[in-house]
């Protein structure tokens, strides 16, 4: 699920899913390859420059960025770790001065992935409210009203 808002000068972005999609598993990190995955996948999640792409001309910045630390579930009585609902979560704030200019964001988050298909994203702005699919072929999310 991404979920994309612009409001006046501020653009929210945020990115939910399993984390078997982006990080191949949703257990936790049980060896050193495992553990190596995940710093990689939250050290490529923390730079919101390589994921979001967006015309020049907008100008902007980013202001801040959460990433959710993955919550790993336990089963009852024994405390073995049992995450099939285990999501990734990241939010990032933008402040761009010319927000008018903002036609368009490449999302660019499968290739930063393991197993990303599709996701859904949400876009809402003072004019729009649309929901859009997006795949490895089709990575464009359209701020402007058709």
């Amino acid at each position: 699920m991404l979920n994309i808002a612009l409001q006046d000068a501020g653009l929210d972005i945020e990115f939910e899913s399993p984390a078997i999609n982006v990080i191949g598993f949703e257990h936790e990190p049980a060896t050193d390859q495992e553990r190596a995955v995940l710093l990689q996948a939250n050290r490529t999640f923390d730079a919101a420059e390589r994921l979001f792409v967006w015309p020049s001309g907008a100008a902007c910045k980013q202001t801040g960025a959460k990433r959710t630390p993955i919550t790993y579930e336990h089963d009852g009585d024994d405390e073995k770790p049992n995450a099939p609902e285990a999501n990734y979560e990241v939010s990032y704030r933008f402040v761009c001065e010319h927000p008018e200019k903002l036609e368009w964001i490449e999302v660019r988050l499968f290739g930063a992935t393991r197993g990303m298909q599709k996701i859904t994203a949400t876009v809402v702005t003072p004019k729009i409210q649309r929901q859009t699919e997006l795949t490895a072929a089709h990575t464009q999310v359209s701020l402007k009203p058709d």
